[in-house]
């Protein structure tokens, strides 16, 4: 007895599902006598346990699993066989956390997932770290698991565009990338580089006689091969030269000494330059 917990109560060995503490009692009887003995059954609770963490989370970032419960239970956290109540993690992937708690009779397995966000990854590259003024470099975007872009583009402006075109004049110069998921998550790069001055002399004498100086008509501080176009008129407007993309070498061959006058378009700048040069000194 109680006879309730018993699908036959008669029977010699019975199994029972007490939910609370219960005192059972046996009979045992023949024609001559019986006996009754008291069988205790003590019911323990289950352990009780609330896990609380941040998720999803970032790739890489560091979190804890911080779990509630009695003092004197014991406990074992899986993955990493962490017997501490309260374990700091950091996941590279969504990852179920599984505790293991006991209270000396009874256990039982709480579970915690954790969504891992994939990582941001951010990267540019820059067509060249030398250029000349006003330099506008192109800018690659390689980045992965970004939403939105911060640029500091290191001449004082900002810009959120997957790929902005800023130019600079003469300096040295960092651009910063940093980007961003939709939780914040964030990586950055940096480039530096250094932009060279604009300005370059035009001569106005050339002495082509072979000797080796000031043979040519050769714009100084002229750092980007066929940068110019050149055109070159005698004193009555013929046409004695002409090159797209300049590369130094005109030396008034088949000219006599004399005035000659150029017109010099500049690509970097789109600006345009006349002048004379004369020539003298050949032989």
């Amino acid at each position: 007895t109680p006879a309730i917990d018993f699908t036959d109560p008669t029977v010699a060995s019975a199994t029972v599902s007490p939910q609370v503490s219960t005192t059972y009692s046996v009979t045992s009887s023949n024609s001559c006598f019986s006996h009754t003995v008291p069988v205790h059954i003590a019911v323990s609770d289950f352990p009780v346990v609330s896990i609380t963490a941040k998720s999803p989370i970032c790739y890489g970032e560091q979190i804890v699993l911080d779990a509630t419960f009695d003092a004197n239970y014991t406990y074992l956290w899986k993955p990493g066989q962490m017997n501490i109540n309260n374990p700091t993690v950091t996941p590279t992937q969504t990852t179920t956390y599984t505790v293991s708690v006991t209270n000396g009779v009874c256990s039982k397995d709480f579970t915690k997932d954790i969504v891992v966000r994939p990582p941001v990854v951010v990267r540019f590259n820059i067509d060249q770290t030398l250029g000349d003024a006003v330099f506008t470099p192109n800018l690659t975007n390689l980045s992965s698991g970004v939403s939105t872009y911060l640029w500091t583009l290191g001449n004082g402006n900002q810009s959120t565009a997957f790929k902005p075109s800023p130019s600079y004049e003469a300096g040295d110069y960092k651009i910063i990338l940093q980007g961003f998921n939709d939780l914040g998550c964030t990586d950055k790069d940096s480039v530096t580089f250094h932009v060279r001055p604009s300005d370059f002399n035009i001569p106005n004498l050339i002495t082509p006689n072979g000797d080796g100086h000031n043979d040519s008509f050769e714009i100084t501080k002229f750092y980007d091969q066929k940068r110019f176009d050149v055109k070159i008129v005698n004193r009555w407007g013929s046409l004695v030269y002409e090159q797209t993309n300049y590369t130094h070498e005109w030396d008034a061959q088949g000219q006599a000494d004399g005035m000659f006058y150029y017109h010099i378009i500049d690509h970097k700048t789109d600006k345009e330059y006349h002048g004379w040069v004369q020539v003298l000194a050949k032989k």
